[in-house]
């Protein structure tokens, strides 16, 4: 007879490039800026993601590169710890950025908490190449709560965006016994010095126009 056709699976969500590459009820996210992957998978078993990164230089793309990358979903009773960083003076933290000045020293701490009491939880990042001249300093390792404090004084040379990694780690090891690995993203903004545009003539009644830049968060006021 006529050899049996395989049944067509339908996948629910469907998947697509954007927000479901794996199956993840549509939660998969690719920041664009800085590379970080974020989902929660929502079906065990190996899947493949193949990532493309492509370089521009005036606009003109000059080259790329592709990784694939696989993913094996297995059943852990692990808890994912959550990161969420607190600013305690020398920057502002806003939209997910931390937010510092030229010239002025930028310290800002993180706390990393697991809602598992027995969990120990480790952690590292990559300041050395991401941001040289940059400290931090963490404090209850391998506990359920780190603190990480970081501490930078930028340059001129450093206006603009910045990036650096913190992975953490715990190595409770519930099972199946896999030590559990998370990677966060965080982003810096280092503003330029603050310049207000220069003296000037008007006429009576006639508009001004009053302009600055770098910084943010301008509060102006009569004198």
């Amino acid at each position: 007879g006529a050899p049996s056709l395989a049944p067509i699976v339908v996948l629910t969500p469907p998947i697509n490039f954007t927000t479901n590459p794996l199956q993840t009820n549509n939660t998969f996210v690719l920041n664009g800026a800085n590379g970080q992957m974020s989902f929660t998978a929502t079906q065990q078993g190996a899947s493949t993601l193949t990532m493309k990164t492509r370089e521009f230089r005036n606009n003109t793309e000059i080259g790329s590169i592709m990784r694939d990358i696989q993913v094996q979903v297995l059943p852990c009773s692990s808890i994912a710890p959550t990161l969420d960083t607190v600013t305690i003076g020398g920057g502002d933290f806003n939209g997910g950025k931390v937010y510092g000045c030229v010239n002025e020293a930028l310290n800002f701490c993180f706390d990393v908490k697991s809602t598992d009491t027995g969990a120990i939880l480790l952690a590292e990042d990559n300041l050395v190449t991401a941001i040289p001249g940059a400290s931090m300093v963490y404090t209850n390792m391998r506990t359920d709560s780190i603190r990480g404090c970081f501490s930078w004084t930028p340059g001129t040379a450093n206006i603009g965006n910045h990036s650096f990694l913190v992975i953490i780690k715990d190595s409770t090891c519930k099972p199946p016994g896999i030590l559990l690995q998370y990677a966060k993203v965080i982003d810096l903004v280092i503003w330029g010095p603050t310049k207000a545009s220069p003296d000037t003539s008007i006429c009576n009644g006639e508009p001004a126009f009053l302009g600055v830049t770098g910084g943010a968060g301008y509060v102006w006021s009569v004198i």
